[in-house]
């Protein structure tokens, strides 16, 4: 009786199994469609605001020698380090998910509005990470979405300065305040908490514990150690702080479906990283305040009175 019960449940089983991939399959595809209108949102971001701009960065790269370069690879080697070493010994994972872990939990955001020097230094930990990233979890749908970063920039560089204002203006609000909540939202409704935790218990609360630990404070810690060990000085707890502020959870929300949809990355390890992008978002300000508290001189003992 046992065995007709299983021989009747097993091709429905199947069915739903086949269901539900079918299901995800559309939303990653979806979400990867909206990922592409992200990058065409924020591509104008990318390009200096002006020609003089663009000419003071020139020159900041070139006066600046490899400072820069140092900073940001050293940046993306220490926050990448940490995560994928722990989630190696924590979780059963191969050298790829760890890599992949290393890469969601680390990678670095890029902003033109931050101080020249750091702002090169965002671009080459953002290239790094870009390019790693692309290279485990290239899929034809992640090459729509590089396209249309490059399709942005390339007419952000050809328009005149007062249109590509207006639509620096446009496109970011789209990308910010549309389309990247709906991304998330994709993303999110892919997973069913309750099942990752039963299914595979110790990848779940590994990937969700190290997120947790990580994607902010610890990012911000591989950050500020970077840019002491390449010679800044002055305000190194806040350059540090509004570097892991610039965008970094908007590239972890599309590193983790990129990832996810090739299945370089498990479902629990993008789950948590989810909650880390949660985390850089929503303790960005206290962040820059705790940094501002770390950076304020104590006050010179009085004697003698």
């Amino acid at each position: 009786l046992a065995r007709s019960h299983d021989a009747e449940l097993d091709p429905l089983l199947d069915a739903l199994a086949s269901a539900r991939a079918t299901h995800r399959t559309r939303l990653d595809g979806l979400g990867l469609g909206l990922l592409a209108l992200v990058a065409l949102g924020i591509a104008p971001s990318l390009v200096p605001k002006s020609r003089g701009a663009a000419r003071g960065l020139v020159r900041a790269a070139a006066s600046a020698g490899v400072g820069p370069i140092a900073s940001g690879i050293l940046a993306l080697l220490l926050a990448c380090a940490a995560p994928a070493a722990a989630y190696s010994l924590a979780a059963p994972a191969d050298a790829r998910a760890s890599l992949a872990a290393g890469l969601l939990l680390g990678v670095a955001g890029l902003s033109l509005a931050l101080p020249r020097r750091l702002s090169l230094a965002s671009a080459w930990a953002f290239g790094a990470g870009g390019l790693a990233i692309v290279s485990i979890a290239w899929s034809p749908w992640l090459a729509v979405s590089l396209a249309a970063l490059a399709l942005g920039t390339a007419a952000a560089l050809v328009c005149p300065a007062r249109t590509v204002r207006r639509v620096r203006r446009v496109g970011r609000a789209l990308a910010w305040h549309v389309a990247l909540p709906v991304v998330t939202a994709f993303l999110a409704v892919r997973f069913d908490p309750g099942a990752l935790a039963s299914n595979n218990t110790r990848d779940f609360w590994a990937s969700l514990i190290i997120a947790f630990l990580w994607s902010s404070d610890g990012r911000w810690l591989a950050f500020w150690m970077a840019l002491r060990t390449t010679g800044a000085e002055r305000a190194v707890w806040t350059l540090s702080s509004r570097w892991v502020n610039a965008g970094t959870d908007a590239v972890m929300v599309g590193a983790g479906l990129a990832m996810v949809a090739t299945g370089v990355a498990s479902d629990a390890l993008v789950f948590g990283a989810l909650v880390g992008a949660a985390m850089v978002s929503l303790s960005g300000g206290a962040r820059l305040a705790v940094a501002r508290i770390l950076e304020t001189p104590a006050p010179e003992s009085k004697t003698g009175r």
